[in-house]
């Protein structure tokens, strides 16, 4: 049997996004490759059923700051960042 699958790696192990019809502890053979932001965008835009051009140059927009070394804001700062605007304790 043969399934196309994506997964993510924490370091450690790789994670399937998505349900895989496999028996636990099944021996399987991986052949990876890095998906490119530029490919995840591709894949985006497509599943899209309206065009929405605003917000495809904005995720490109970010998506090029990613590919330029941004990593963008941390957890802890947009945290207190919305709960400052949202009045939230």
């Amino acid at each position: 049997m043969s399934q196309t699958l994506e997964a993510t790696f924490d370091g450690t192990v790789f994670r399937p996004t998505e349900a895989v019809e496999l028996k636990s502890d099944t021996r399987v053979r991986l052949i990876v490759t890095d998906q490119s932001t530029a490919d995840v965008f591709d894949e985006w835009q497509a599943l899209l059923t309206v065009n929405k051009e605003d917000d495809c140059a904005a995720v490109q927009q970010a998506l090029d700051e990613m590919d330029a070394g941004d990593h963008g804001t941390s957890w802890k700062d947009f945290d207190i960042e919305f709960r400052q605007k949202h009045l939230i304790n």
